[in-house]
């Protein structure tokens, strides 16, 4: 094992979790399974919630539902409803104009919805070859207030960049293939960072079968560099332009499809930002440098982390705290993860949904107490995590860093073994 800070941490030493809030809609939530949560980055009162199609809905019944929840809403009924006529895969608040949510659907159209102009959308993508034609459940907004583009993949492994001004065409579009052999593993290739090269990059990129996206990641403040988490279980570093454009480097991480993946953000005493989650139905979610190739073209995990038992629906570091990351199971698990506990062991089991699946979880991004969390039959809650994860103490990137360094050591151990780490 590599320890963290505060040893071995076993069972005497899980904490709980309090729960704040309940969200639930017989009307709009019963049979439906929830596939995206959201703080608003500006309104920390105000979440939203996406949901499939309802398994047992009648024709009336719309088949894409976003919801939109206020804690303050004393009611029990959200704030607002949007809908649309595809089944919504994937949802988010526009980061840039505080009315607008965007939404990746089945049918491959993306939506738009402003909150002041009621239930439906005000802007929608072609359902055709100029944009996508297959499920998209990744979309991303970069760049900046004065400059900002939308960013989608489907599954079919087409990405397109669209301006919000126009989404009757893509401004620019990318087919991710995975490359047949070679590609350095994830790492930071040419045109992002250090390592690897154009020549090198080009005989890796023998196209194969298009990467049937689950999941993307752009770090924190990068408009170029992308993580794409696969059907096969793979994961993907990608640029969007330069040298390197499309998928430069492949890494097959997990035993089952990828259902999430997640960059550490940037803050703090110490830069973490070449750490990297993924998340899978092979039960495991596995911590990766991002700076890190072997020679094989292989990169070893830092640290797996295997104590789910059941599927892992998703992953999310936190906002304040460098150590502590949280992850959803099938069983309905809220798990809670302090690396200067320990590796072994999550600070936090708790229960929420069992035996729903738990799907999808998001950190508040105003104070780091509270975390959102979707499950399978379309209710959502918010915990409240505590002061001591929500404030990280001043030595905690320091520490952090010891830790990484053993997890380091202990991968190029099992490594040269052909073992992953804790596993």
């Amino acid at each position: 094992r590599v320890g963290g800070g505060g040893g071995g941490g076993g069972d005497q030493r899980t904490r709980t979790v309090t729960k704040k809030a309940a969200f639930f809609s017989p009307r709009w939530c019963r049979l439906r399974a929830v596939t995206a949560v959201e703080y608003h980055h500006s309104n920390s009162d105000l979440m939203l919630v996406a949901l499939s199609r309802s398994d047992g809905g009648g024709y009336q019944d719309a088949d894409g539902v976003v919801c939109l929840w206020s804690v303050a809403n004393l009611l029990e009924r959200p704030e607002s409803v949007l809908t649309c006529q595809s089944a919504v895969t994937t949802a988010h608040f526009d980061p840039f104009e505080r009315t607008l949510v965007v939404a990746g659907t089945y049918s491959g159209q993306i939506v738009v919805w402003d909150t002041r102009a009621g239930d439906q959308p005000v802007l929608r993508t072609p359902v055709s070859n100029v944009g996508h034609t297959h499920p998209v459940y990744s979309v991303s907004m970069t760049g900046t207030t004065n400059a900002h583009n939308l960013v989608t993949v489907s599954t079919d492994g087409r990405m397109c960049v669209w301006s919000m001004e126009n989404l009757q065409q893509p401004q620019d579009t990318l087919e991710l293939h995975s490359p047949a052999s070679g590609g350095g593993g994830v790492g930071t290739g040419a045109g992002g960072g250090t390592g690897g090269s154009a020549a090198s990059s080009s005989s890796a990129l023998t196209l194969a079968a298009p990467v049937a996206v689950t999941c993307m990641k752009f770090p924190d403040g990068d408009t170029n560099r992308f993580y794409v988490g696969a059907e096969d279980g793979s994961v993907y570093q990608g640029y969007r332009y330069g040298a390197n454009s499309g998928v430069y480097a492949r890494c097959a991480a997990h035993g089952g499809p990828v259902t999430g993946v997640d960059v550490h953000p940037p803050r703090g005493a110490v830069d973490f930002s070449n750490l990297l989650l993924s998340a899978s139905t092979d039960w495991s979610v596995r911590m990766w440098d991002t700076r890190q190739a072997t020679i094989d073209n292989r990169v070893a995990p830092l640290y797996a982390f295997a104590d789910a038992g059941d599927y892992v629906y998703d992953a999310r570091w936190h906002p304040r705290h460098p150590a502590v990351f949280a992850t959803a199971d099938g069983g309905g698990a809220l798990h809670v993860w302090d690396l200067l506990d320990s590796t072994e062991v999550p600070l936090v089991r708790h229960k929420v949904s069992a035996p729903r699946a738990l799907h999808k979880l998001a950190w508040s991004p105003h104070d780091g107490r509270g975390i959102l969390c979707g499950d399978s039959s379309g209710h959502a809650y918010i915990y409240d995590v505590g002061d001591d994860v929500a404030s990280p103490a001043a030595d905690a990137w320091q520490r952090f860093n010891g830790v990484l360094a053993r997890m380091r050591a202990a991968s190029t151990s099992a490594a040269a073994l052909g073992g992953d780490v804790a596993e």
